[in-house]
């Protein structure tokens, strides 16, 4: 809500004072800033002493970019089925005893948690051994760019002791470290070594047994993934890896959560669903293709996976399944006849957008539980094709291809499917891709998609296929 004068951290202090009871306790309260335009990814860098506990996150359409640093409350769901339901119970528990003013309701601001789900419910193993299956994070400080306006959230402790000079002199401190100190120069992190976790024969075993499974049993889709290990001379350098990834963004989600000495980034262009007052938003991609070395080559390309009967036939199963989940949390759900083409810098998708009117008591890990997975990311039967990938699949999916992302406190948000990642760890990145698999695949085409895949986390690493 915009007003027609805002307040100051020292007027919001004094408001928000007045609202507690004469002996309580000590609340969290958001406090936000309109400040000038900074770079959220400078934001990040220079946030050095909040390392381990950061993250950065641009939506697909750049209209709102994120920068988080420091840890003020950290959320982990139950294990197991209820997660969703278990996180959703959590930060409404915790918002309920939170305290903002109005300026805390623009776009992005005010008492927003990042974070995100593993792809199956249960603990993980390793490399993610380290990282929650459910894990939500209130920042100590958030940068928000959001519509070509830009804001400051500080989350602090206050009770009727609190002396908001005091309060506004830190925070003042904080800010000018971070907005206007000093920049170090991340170094690069070296040559790398890659190590496929398959051999090719070993993925074409893989594929043509799947293939027979499919042919032969309840499956119509299955999703299967491939792992790349790239070591490096030297520790990656966090401030560095989201300069490269930042600089290399093509109509994607950006996002970077650390999370102690672990770090998972990525670039994906799946949207897996964003409430934003009563509109709901989804995307249905599946369908593959590479680009063209010219502009006619590209259309060509472009027109073949539109023609591709295979990959219709894969889109159109997500396409089915998104408007039956949407359904009965929307009280109406439209989208186009026919897909269109997403392009990206290596890759271009079929793509058919998909919009919602959400139901009033509807909150966005609803939707999140009725989507995860789609057929893009699991498969047709769903059941049937996860059972298929927990028992089959070679690797530790942990939270490749989950719903990350952020809810704030009106529980909107934006939730997108953490594809084209990569998960580090010291001088270790594991880097997925993943294709979906039906009766008439073909594993060297499969494995040629994944290698397409691998390609723009590879590019941000300074590496690429052979």
């Amino acid at each position: 809500m915009l007003q027609m004068k805002q307040l100051s951290i020292y007027e919001q202090i004094i408001h928000l004072k007045e609202q507690l009871p004469a002996e309580a306790d000590s609340v969290s309260v958001s406090l936000v800033e309109h400040i000038q335009p900074v770079s959220a990814v400078c934001f990040f860098q220079k946030a050095a002493d909040y390392a381990g506990s950061r993250f950065f996150w641009q939506s697909a359409e750049g209209d709102l970019t994120l920068a988080g640093a420091g840890a003020f409350a950290t959320l982990e769901a139950a294990s197991g089925a209820g997660r969703f339901q278990d996180a959703q119970s959590k930060i409404a528990s915790y918002k309920q005893n939170m305290r903002w003013t109005e300026e805390a309701e623009h776009r992005g601001t005010g008492p927003l948690f990042f974070g995100g789900f593993s792809f199956f419910p249960g603990e993980n193993q390793t490399p993610w051994e380290e990282v929650p299956e459910a894990l939500f994070i209130l920042p100590e400080i958030l940068l928000t760019q959001a519509n070509g306006q830009y804001f400051i959230t500080y989350h602090v402790n206050i009770d009727q002791q609190t002396d908001p000079e005091k309060v506004v002199e830190r925070l003042e401190c904080q800010k000018e470290n971070l907005l206007h100190g000093e920049k170090q120069e991340a170094p690069w992190f070296g040559p790398l070594e890659l190590h496929d976790r398959l051999s090719y024969t070993d993925w074409k075993t893989f594929i043509e047994q799947a293939v027979q499974d499919i042919t032969d049993g309840p499956l119509n889709k299955v999703v299967l993934a491939r792992q790349l290990k790239a070591i490096f001379t030297q520790p990656v350098a966090v401030e560095r890896l989201l300069e490269e990834l930042y600089a290399r963004r093509s109509n994607d989600y950006v996002f970077l959560l650390e999370y102690g000495e672990t770090v998972f980034a990525g670039a994906t262009p799946e949207r897996l669903v964003q409430v934003e007052g009563s509109r709901v938003r989804s995307a249905c991609i599946a369908g593959s293709i590479g680009r063209g070395a010219t502009t006619l080559e590209d259309e060509a390309k472009a027109e073949a996976l539109l023609n591709d009967e295979k990959n219709r036939e894969e889109h159109q199963y997500v396409v089915d399944m998104i408007q039956d989940a949407l359904a009965p949390l929307c009280e109406k759900v439209k989208l186009p006849e026919s897909p269109e083409i997403m392009r990206l810098k290596t890759i271009q998708h079929l793509y058919t957008p998909v919009h919602g009117k959400a139901l009033a008591e509807a909150h966005i890990f609803d939707y999140i539980e009725r989507l995860h997975p789609t057929p893009a990311m699991g498969g047709v039967p769903q059941k049937e094709a996860l059972t298929y990938i927990e028992e089959n699949e070679p690797l530790e999916r942990g939270w490749y291809a989950a719903p990350i992302g952020w809810v704030d406190g009106s529980g909107g948000g934006d939730f997108a499917a953490a594809i084209r990642s990569m998960l580090i760890q010291e001088r270790t990145a594991v880097l997925f891709a993943g294709c979906g698999i039906v009766a008439d695949s073909t594993p060297l085409e499969e494995y040629e998609e994944t290698n397409l895949k691998f390609q723009p986390m590879l590019q941000v690493l300074g590496g690429r296929m052979k």
